[in-house]
């Protein structure tokens, strides 16, 4: 079974581990029934790779996200509110603390 959520960071190189360390931190605060892995499966696709330089700072983190959290995985395949509402803020959570590590790494 997948996690629900899967931060790749192509393996660490693509991001700073603080950058790292404080989306998976933000991730983790999530419900508890949302899993989480970090580097896992999926590590990043071409994006983090390819634009990833965080010596340059530029800082690639890639979300892979199961649909179950908001959609239905079967005909009608349709978007569920109620699910995605709860992980909004959770969604929202790990962008600001991305933003406000790479704003800590480069004042």
């Amino acid at each position: 079974m997948l996690p629900d959520l899967n931060i790749g960071t192509a393996g660490g190189s693509s991001a700073h581990p603080s950058v790292t360390d404080a989306v998976a931190a933000a991730a983790a605060r999530t419900p508890a029934d949302i899993t989480l892995a970090v580097n896992g499966r999926f590590q990043g696709g071409y994006i983090t790779r390819r634009y990833g330089r965080p010596l340059q700072n530029v800082h690639a983190v890639q979300l892979e996200l199961a649909q179950k959290q908001y959609m239905r995985e079967e005909p009608p395949y349709d978007w569920i509110d109620e699910r995605a509402q709860r992980l909004q803020p959770v969604l929202r959570d790990m962008v600001t603390s991305a933003l406000r590590a790479c704003e800590a790494l480069h004042a």
